[in-house]
């Protein structure tokens, strides 16, 4: 009997922990505050009375945060699992209520000296805080610091992307059964892989139809113009053709228009090279390649994409 409650006692106390939130490489969790109430979760909100912290809807998508610093010790924090070595961008959008005083951006990282910037006080404007960095260590706690009492500062959008961006398999290297890995289409009989490739072992072929064969962007920064290269080679009759479409942070189509590329049709490689504006109300991207091969087979090799 005595060992019977010792089981429920260890029972009881395993359910009371809590699991530690799974932290992704190069990853701001939950950073358009779309989950947790009263508080969004995947952040740690440091609140002593009589300081606030207030969720609402945001214009472009998701929520915003407004913290209000009336008294000392409010913080917004969260750790970040990164790559040493690597570059990164760090993006979000803000608003302050007192244009007079200061709020400070931290990255700390253990061991290193920590990286500061100060957010410029723009009265009451919506602004997009950008910048790069590139990560001594693996791992950093980013938080801000008030310059006084009595302010108030709104924030959304948070994004960390790795720079530059990058194409999911834009080599064509990696096939889960018919398609590329990462990438989908509507018509998947269309496509195939050839070792007629420009760099690596395959590249991408299409025929005998009409179609396109997508992947999405999820780390491109709002606002910024970006440079879309590759090589691509068509058969008398192929119209290769690449589209760009806008989408918002649920991944849904936004009602901007798409970019459409119209492609050389040469019988030899051609590489090619297209410059196009992510929009500031845009969150990510949807690349689509393809065309019309009923008259002529298509192929495509080594999509990069990188911040003009």
């Amino acid at each position: 009997m005595k060992s019977f409650f010792l089981l429920l006692a260890v029972i009881a106390t395993l359910h009371g922990q809590e699991t530690p939130p799974e932290r992704h490489v190069g990853e701001i969790r939950n950073g358009y505050f779309i989950t947790g109430n009263p508080l969004p979760e995947a952040w740690q909100i440091t609140l002593h009375e009589p300081n606030q912290a207030v969720l609402s809807p945001a214009a472009r998508g998701g929520r915003e945060l407004t913290l209000e610093c009336n008294s000392g010790g409010l913080q917004l924090a969260q750790l970040l699992r990164l790559e040493p070595g690597r570059e990164y961008c760090l993006s979000f959008c803000y608003r302050m209520s007192d244009i007079t005083p200061y709020i400070n951006v931290h990255l700390e990282f253990p061991g290193y000296p920590p990286i500061t910037s100060r957010l410029d006080p723009l009265n009451h404007c919506d602004t997009r805080f950008s910048a790069t960095f590139r990560a001594p260590g693996p791992e950093a706690k980013l938080y801000f610091t008030f310059g006084k009492r009595g302010q108030a500062l709104t924030v959304s959008e948070f994004r960390l992307t790795a720079t530059p961006p990058e194409i999911s398999n834009g080599g064509f290297e990696c096939f889960d059964a018919a398609l590329p890995a990462g990438w989908r289409s509507d018509t998947p009989q269309l496509f195939s892989r050839t070792a007629a490739a420009v760099k690596g072992e395959y590249a991408l072929q299409m025929s005998s139809g009409t179609g396109f064969l997508e992947t999405t962007v999820t780390d491109p920064v709002p606002g910024k113009d970006f440079v879309l290269s590759g090589w691509v080679k068509a058969e008398p009759g192929g119209k290769p053709q690449i589209k760009i479409s806008m989408l918002n942070v649920d991944g849904k189509e936004m009602t901007l228009p798409d970019i459409v590329f119209q492609l050389p049709g040469s019988g030899e490689w051609q590489h090619f090279e297209r410059i196009f504006h992510l929009p500031e109300e845009a969150a990510m991207a949807r690349l689509a390649v393809g065309g019309n091969a009923e008259k002529g087979r298509i192929w495509f090799d080594n999509l990069e994409l990188e911040e003009k």
